[in-house]
């Protein structure tokens, strides 16, 4: 992507509100955060030598609990940031993205507490139960299902997710970062976690990533 060397096909990419969450409750003590020095080993591992700086960006004080910061953390990271870091390589070199945040809660998942949890979005893509979430779709959710169905059906026939009578979803450009956010109801918005993401593209950027 950083190259340029990719089809420039219209591309959807995104990431969901609490995508760490399920890592978390997979690994159980393996992954388990108590306190800030807990947290900050564990940041370390993401960016060797960043723990602290990493720490201080997510304050423990500002989160239900040590684990929550490290989930934002890690959310953050991963998956949102990383992202925009797609969306803009995607904009830089001529191609077309269009970025989204799913942020819907799913009730019935096997897990409680879990949120906007990774995969959580691939159940409404498809309009289906999943492993994770074995039960039927309410009739609140058909609703978003059938929206993001559409989206991702409109692309794939005509390039472009836009449909009459649905929110706009705008086209991804670092300017605007401008972005969908998949939730009841649907809205669009900007500069999703900016502050964050722009830290996060500075640690990488300063580790040569």
């Amino acid at each position: 992507l950083a190259n340029g060397d990719f089809a420039k096909v219209p591309t959807i990419v995104g990431a969901n509100a609490d995508e760490a969450t399920i890592f978390f409750v997979l690994a159980g003590d393996a992954f388990a955060v108590e306190t800030e020095a807990d947290f900050e080993a564990l940041a370390d591992g993401i960016l060797p030598g960043q723990g602290a700086a990493i720490a201080a960006e997510y304050p423990i004080g500002d989160y239900e609990t040590p684990q929550k910061a490290a989930e934002a953390a890690i959310g953050d990271a991963g998956f949102i940031c990383a992202s925009r870091r797609t969306a803009r390589e995607i904009n830089a070199h001529g191609g077309t993205a269009y970025l989204y945040n799913f942020s819907h809660a799913p009730a019935g998942a096997l897990f409680a507490g879990m949120g906007a949890f990774h995969s959580a979005e691939v159940r409404y893509v498809f309009g289906t139960p999943g492993q994770l979430m074995p039960g039927q779709l309410t009739e609140d959710e058909i609703v978003l299902s059938q929206a993001m169905m559409s989206y991702w059906y409109e692309l794939t026939a005509k390039g472009d997710p836009n449909h009459e009578g649905a929110v706009t979803w705008p086209t991804y450009d670092a300017s605007s970062d401008g972005h969908i956010q998949l939730d009841m109801p649907i809205s669009a918005g900007a500069g999703l976690k900016k502050e964050k993401c722009d830290f996060w593209d500075g640690l990488y950027a300063s580790a040569g990533g």
